[in-house]
């Protein structure tokens, strides 16, 4: 049985895999708050799984040394330890926000292009990480879009807390690429199965919709809603607002990207 090392004890993505890894692996979970953490002998670890990240913040450009220090820096750390005391493969987790798109469709052609410091920091540490892997060292990048699921937090989070406070919602016929938890924590146990490496951009096998999505919020919290069409002037309107644009317009991985699970 191989031997996972998985950081962020707080990670909602960390616990998850935690808790579908256990049991077919020895996994251990990192907290890499401090410096405790690099005194941990790695070399009993097969997998590291990098799941710690700063996020889900109102981000301010004078945080942006703090983003590129944990986001960045860190997983440079952790990576080196990680290859210097034989770890054979190295699983980050990253972001559909290195493109820098909010609506529209990224397909293999698209350059990451990142607006957000999240995003930057992000994709800053997969430039580290790339430079590291070796035929001994792999390197599995992976770029989620939206995850939902019960306990899932950032976008997910704000739009469950909306819809269990409102009685009515607007049809919304949009396409995004989403991803439901359990499906991820599939997916990287692929990853490790097949001892793979490289980006990938796991997705459902379906685009969803954003009402599709509220109904299912709405079922898990035994909510009834209501909904109803905008009428032309009105859905115009609303398309225009930032809210507007997350909720209604369309954002989702080609299907050229594969990972569709």
């Amino acid at each position: 049985m191989g031997q996972i090392l998985i950081t962020g004890e707080t990670s909602y993505i960390g616990n998850e895999l935690r808790k579908y890894l256990e049991g077919k692996y020895q996994v251990t979970m990192l907290s890499v708050h401090g410096k405790e953490w690099e005194s941990l002998d790695f070399r009993k670890f097969n997998i590291v799984i990098h799941c710690a990240a700063l996020v889900h913040r109102k981000e301010r450009e004078s945080q942006a040394g703090e983003y590129k220090e944990i986001n960045c820096n860190l997983t440079k750390k952790l990576a080196e330890k990680s290859k210097k005391e034989g770890v054979g493969q190295f699983i980050f987790f990253s972001t559909m926000s290195v493109y820098g798109i909010s609506t529209g469709s990224i397909g293999r052609g698209t350059k990451p292009n990142p607006k957000s410091l999240y995003g930057i920091s992000k994709l800053q540490a997969e430039q580290e990480l790339l430079a590291l892997k070796s035929e001994t060292f792999r390197v599995c990048i992976v770029r989620p879009p939206m995850i939902y699921g019960k306990g899932a937090k950032g976008n997910y989070k704000k739009l469950e807390t909306l819809i269990v406070r409102i009685p009515v919602f607007p049809v919304i016929k949009n396409k995004r690429s989403m991803l439901y938890i359990g499906n991820l924590c599939k997916f990287v146990q692929r990853l490790i199965e097949e001892k793979a490496d490289g980006i990938f951009h796991p997705q459902n096998k379906e685009y969803l919709s954003t009402t599709r999505l509220v109904k299912w919020i709405a079922y898990v919290h035994g909510k009834k809603i209501r909904f109803f069409h905008l009428p032309c002037w009105c859905g115009y309107f609303f398309i225009k607002t930032r809210i507007g644009q997350k909720l209604s317009g369309d954002l989702v991985y080609k299907e050229d990207m594969g990972d569709r699970l």
